[in-house]
């Protein structure tokens, strides 16, 4: 089970992918005030969590562990089999958003247990 709903106790909507193949693909969008943003920017990144949650579920390219908001940052963490087709499908729907400048994904191209896992970052805007 994963962190986030270790945590949170998020209810499962799809078997869960395990194994050494889980890949990570986290996405980091600036908040305005260097903290927790406003209201309507949550709520914002709030509603494209949800879509990017249900293209990658309806796709099934993977799934949305969660979010995380704080210290200037919104961040999204999201698993899947293949990083790259993940990285890829979130970028087609970032691209339909009107991204902050300095958002950027990092991408994780090898199981959680892999250390040697590459890896790289992506900037979006």
């Amino acid at each position: 089970m994963r962190l986030f709903r270790k945590l949170f106790g998020k209810k499962e909507k799809t078997p869960e992918v395990s194994g050494p193949d889980d890949q990570l693909v986290r996405l980091h969008i600036p908040l305005s005030d260097g903290q927790i943003g406003t209201d309507e920017e949550r709520q914002r990144w709030d509603d494209l969590e949800n879509l990017l949650e249900k293209t990658v579920l309806e796709e099934g390219v993977g799934d949305l562990d969660g979010a995380e908001i704080g210290d200037g940052e919104y961040t999204m963490w999201l698993y899947g089999r293949d990083s790259a087709v993940l990285a890829e499908r979130v970028k087609l729907v970032c691209r339909q958003q009107n991204l902050p400048s300095g958002c950027r994904m990092y991408v994780r191209h090898g199981g959680i247990e892999d250390d040697d896992a590459p890896e790289e970052i992506v900037n979006l805007t």
